[in-house]
């Protein structure tokens, strides 16, 4: 791994101290897609664990405020 690599990797919480102490990646949210249901589900970490913060179905309309601004509409996502 370069060194450019490494630093970029520790500016975003991977590798470093993060690692050597065994704590997963600091990812604050994750929006995860049922591909089945076509559901959205958006989880936030707390600690050590996520925590889920919305669920959203086809018809219904996902807004988020934070990390980013944005408007989801699962139909959407898939064909």
């Amino acid at each position: 791994m370069t060194t450019n690599r490494r630093l970029k990797d520790q500016q975003r919480g991977f590798g470093g101290t993060h690692r050597r102490q065994g704590h997963a990646a600091s990812i604050p949210w994750y929006l995860l897609v049922e591909q089945e249901s076509l559901s959205l589900y958006l989880y936030q970490r707390q600690g050590f664990h996520y925590v889920e913060r919305s669920v959203t179905r086809p018809g219904e309309v996902l807004e988020l405020t934070e990390p980013v601004k944005a408007t989801i509409r699962p139909e959407e996502l898939l064909p």
